[in-house]
Protein backbone atom coordinates (compact mmCIF):
# COMPACT_ATOMS: atom_id res chain seq x y z
CA UNK A 1 0.00 0.00 0.00
CA UNK A 2 2.59 2.02 0.78
CA UNK A 3 3.84 2.17 -2.82
CA UNK A 4 0.70 2.67 -4.33
CA UNK A 5 0.39 6.03 -2.31
CA UNK A 6 3.78 7.14 -3.14
CA UNK A 7 3.04 7.14 -6.80
CA UNK A 8 -0.24 8.35 -6.69
CA UNK A 9 1.15 11.31 -5.18
CA UNK A 10 4.17 11.11 -7.63
CA UNK A 11 1.57 11.46 -10.16
CA UNK A 12 -0.64 14.15 -8.24
CA UNK A 13 2.65 16.34 -7.78
CA UNK A 14 3.92 15.90 -11.73
CA UNK A 15 0.53 17.37 -12.64
CA UNK A 16 0.00 19.75 -10.57
CA UNK A 17 3.43 20.93 -11.89
CA UNK A 18 2.53 20.50 -15.31
CA UNK A 19 -0.63 22.75 -14.15
CA UNK A 20 1.67 25.28 -12.66
CA UNK A 21 4.12 25.62 -16.11
CA UNK A 22 0.83 25.62 -18.22
CA UNK A 23 -0.54 28.98 -16.47
CA UNK A 24 0.98 31.71 -18.15
CA UNK A 25 0.07 35.00 -16.00
CA UNK A 26 -0.69 37.41 -19.10
CA UNK A 27 -2.91 34.80 -20.54
CA UNK A 28 -5.10 34.23 -17.72
CA UNK A 29 -5.60 37.93 -17.18
CA UNK A 30 -6.23 38.23 -20.90
CA UNK A 31 -9.02 35.55 -20.17
CA UNK A 32 -10.04 37.35 -17.32
CA UNK A 33 -10.60 40.72 -18.79
CA UNK A 34 -12.28 39.01 -21.91
CA UNK A 35 -14.99 37.44 -19.62
CA UNK A 36 -15.77 41.01 -17.50
CA UNK A 37 -16.03 42.77 -21.07
CA UNK A 38 -18.61 39.50 -22.26
CA UNK A 39 -20.48 40.37 -18.60
CA UNK A 40 -20.47 44.02 -19.12
CA UNK A 41 -21.75 43.77 -22.80
CA UNK A 42 -24.36 41.26 -21.38
CA UNK A 43 -25.39 43.76 -18.64
CA UNK A 44 -25.80 46.76 -21.04
CA UNK A 45 -28.35 44.33 -23.03
CA UNK A 46 -30.31 43.69 -19.99
CA UNK A 47 -30.39 47.65 -19.33
CA UNK A 48 -31.39 48.36 -22.88
CA UNK A 49 -34.04 45.95 -22.68
CA UNK A 50 -35.24 46.63 -18.73
CA UNK A 51 -35.39 50.57 -19.80
CA UNK A 52 -37.88 49.46 -22.66
CA UNK A 53 -39.94 47.67 -21.18
CA UNK A 54 -40.20 50.14 -18.44
CA UNK A 55 -41.03 53.09 -21.26
CA UNK A 56 -43.58 50.62 -23.01
CA UNK A 57 -45.16 50.30 -19.61
CA UNK A 58 -45.68 54.14 -18.87
CA UNK A 59 -46.85 54.71 -22.21
CA UNK A 60 -49.47 52.04 -21.51
CA UNK A 61 -50.25 53.21 -18.03
CA UNK A 62 -50.90 56.50 -19.73
CA UNK A 63 -53.21 55.31 -22.27
CA UNK A 64 -55.27 53.37 -19.61
CA UNK A 65 -55.86 56.94 -17.79
CA UNK A 66 -56.54 58.38 -20.96
CA UNK A 67 -58.93 55.94 -22.24
CA UNK A 68 -60.74 56.06 -18.50
CA UNK A 69 -61.13 59.96 -18.84
CA UNK A 70 -62.63 59.44 -21.77
CA UNK A 71 -65.06 57.15 -20.45
CA UNK A 72 -65.98 59.50 -17.69
CA UNK A 73 -66.90 62.33 -20.21
CA UNK A 74 -68.72 59.79 -22.50
CA UNK A 75 -70.73 59.20 -19.06
CA UNK A 76 -71.73 62.79 -18.22
CA UNK A 77 -72.69 63.18 -21.63
CA UNK A 78 -74.67 60.06 -21.07
CA UNK A 79 -76.17 61.64 -18.03
CA UNK A 80 -76.38 64.90 -19.03
CA UNK A 81 -79.00 63.20 -21.72
CA UNK A 82 -81.10 61.10 -19.72
CA UNK A 83 -79.40 57.59 -20.50
CA UNK A 84 -78.85 56.32 -17.21
CA UNK A 85 -78.22 52.56 -19.07
CA UNK A 86 -75.39 54.13 -21.35
CA UNK A 87 -73.70 56.11 -18.59
CA UNK A 88 -73.33 53.40 -16.06
CA UNK A 89 -71.91 50.90 -18.92
CA UNK A 90 -69.55 54.08 -19.73
CA UNK A 91 -68.54 53.93 -16.00
CA UNK A 92 -67.61 50.31 -15.79
CA UNK A 93 -65.64 50.65 -19.07
CA UNK A 94 -63.95 53.36 -16.94
CA UNK A 95 -63.52 51.61 -13.91
CA UNK A 96 -62.01 48.31 -16.10
CA UNK A 97 -59.28 51.33 -17.70
CA UNK A 98 -58.49 52.67 -14.34
CA UNK A 99 -58.07 49.03 -13.39
CA UNK A 100 -55.80 48.28 -16.21
CA UNK A 101 -54.53 51.59 -15.59
CA UNK A 102 -53.50 50.22 -11.50
CA UNK A 103 -52.34 47.07 -12.76
CA UNK A 104 -49.42 48.43 -15.19
CA UNK A 105 -48.42 50.89 -12.30
CA UNK A 106 -47.74 47.93 -9.88
CA UNK A 107 -45.59 46.24 -12.63
CA UNK A 108 -43.89 49.19 -13.80
CA UNK A 109 -43.18 50.13 -9.92
CA UNK A 110 -41.88 46.50 -9.68
CA UNK A 111 -39.76 46.54 -12.76
CA UNK A 112 -38.59 49.82 -11.64
CA UNK A 113 -37.25 48.03 -8.31
CA UNK A 114 -35.84 45.08 -10.65
CA UNK A 115 -33.87 47.82 -12.97
CA UNK A 116 -32.58 49.51 -9.66
CA UNK A 117 -30.98 46.36 -8.87
CA UNK A 118 -29.58 45.74 -11.93
CA UNK A 119 -27.88 48.98 -12.05
CA UNK A 120 -26.37 48.86 -9.33
CA UNK A 121 -24.93 45.51 -9.61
Amino acid sequence: MGILTRIFNLFRATTSDLLDKAEDPEKMIKQMISDLEAQKKKAKEQMTEALALQKRLERDTEKEHQEAEKWEQKAILAVQNEKDDLAKEALTRKNEHLRRALDFEKQLEMHQNNADSLKES
